[in-house]
């Protein structure tokens, strides 16, 4: 797994380049609304679920990982979530 270092001012500009170049084309129309989850260090993704278990799988996968979040389809903004956009989002369950 190849790790790349992300400045955490270009984290959304990454999030939304690995969104468009690598997910975008495998979605499909009863994708919109779902939970986007990447991880912009490794380009690793997780679609669908709650917040925690998608950063959860990234985590268990990469535990360095700067995940960012949007939703699929043409509203990306993800309003449960303060701390405003382009910021890491990185919950792990407690257990």
């Amino acid at each position: 797994m190849e790790v790349k270092k992300v400045e955490r001012e270009d984290i959304c500009k990454v999030g939304e380049a690995i969104y468009k170049e690598k997910i975008l084309p495998t979605l499909g129309p009863e994708d919109d609304g779902k939970l986007v989850a990447i991880d912009v260090t490794t380009g690793n993704y997780e679609i669908d679920g709650r917040v925690i278990e998608l950063s959860d799988k990234l985590l268990d996968r990469n535990p360095d990982a700067l995940n960012w979040l949007r939703r699929a389809g043409p509203r990306p903004e993800v309003h449960s979530i303060g701390g405003g956009s382009g910021l890491p989002i990185n919950f792990r369950r407690l257990s």
